[in-house]
């Protein structure tokens, strides 16, 4: 039979053991770390009692027993902690993941409608449907912090196609430039418009103008895209450098023009956690 003293120390080192036991698996991270307290605890007194009484045999064995549950409840708590963080770890990827998969998705139906477009800017009969087309492409480009770059590269494709059909057709709208605007845009669609007119015999003052104005709406446009990008790579900047707070207000902005922005939405709900915020508070 054990004496008093150590049976009392050992159900007080055990709480940890006795909770695998009965879940039938290794305790939780935050248990395991409190058993390792207890257990830290009760060691500090038998430690005094021995320093008190060095010749107290009771007490250093007890404290013997005691050291060595310490140990196993370190590893305990040291294995939980670990697979608790696995555990985290494998929910977060997941969530990044089903991210990056919507994102992919929204891309690659704007990336089928940008080939339709390239394939109608491509022919002198349907080069107005195109200009159309990419209206609506600047429209609804799907803007995320890291695709800055292939906007403009995907402009600048399709810039090229309206060219060589713009040199073939209208050469004198280009004026010896090697490339296209938005002034061209407009131009190639006021003289399309015009042609028809002549051709109809019914002159329409209004449609001309109507046309010119599209120079305008494309600059802001794309320039209003050029701002959208910028606002959303400097929420992701301040979110990296762990200004979470501060980055809310550029996801927010993100998300007033594009509501269904999946990295927006993503980093913005992580934003709120980390800095705090419940789901009511602003």
């Amino acid at each position: 039979m054990l004496p008093l003293g150590l049976a009392l120390v050992l159900a007080a080192l055990q709480p940890a053991a006795a909770q695998t036991a009965a879940g039938g698996g290794e305790p939780g991270a935050k248990a395991a770390r409190a058993a390792v307290d207890d257990s830290r605890a009760g060691m500090l007194k038998l430690m005094d009692r021995v320093i008190a009484d060095p010749s107290d045999e009771q007490a250093r064995r007890e404290l013997r027993v005691a050291a060595g549950l310490a140990v196993e409840k370190e590893r305990l708590a040291f294995a939980a902690e670990r697979e608790e963080l696995l555990a985290g770890a494998g929910r977060e990827r997941g969530k990044i993941m089903a991210m990056r998969a919507a994102r992919k998705k929204r891309q690659d139906s704007w990336d089928r409608d940008f080939l339709k477009a390239c394939g109608l800017a491509s022919e002198a009969h349907t080069v107005k449907e195109a200009v159309s087309a990419y209206e609506s492409l600047l429209e609804t480009f799907p803007v995320y912090s890291d695709n800055r770059a292939y906007l403009l590269a995907s402009g600048a494709k399709i810039k090229g196609i309206f060219y060589k059909v713009i040199k073939e057709i209208y050469p004198y709208l280009l004026a010896g430039r090697d490339s296209v605007d938005e002034r061209t845009l407009a131009a190639l669609q006021f003289s399309r418009v015009a042609a028809m007119q002549e051709y109809g015999g019914h002159p329409d003052t209004t449609a001309a103008e109507k046309e010119l104005k599209k120079a305008e709406r494309f600059r802001r446009l794309e320039r209003e895209l050029l701002l959208k990008h910028e606002n959303i790579k400097t929420a992701m900047d301040l979110y990296e450098i762990k200004r979470y707070a501060d980055s809310l207000k550029n996801f927010d902005q993100a998300l007033a023009y594009d509501r269904n922005n999946e990295e927006a939405l993503f980093y913005r709900a992580l934003a709120r956690k980390k800095a705090g915020l419940r789901e009511d508070e602003r």
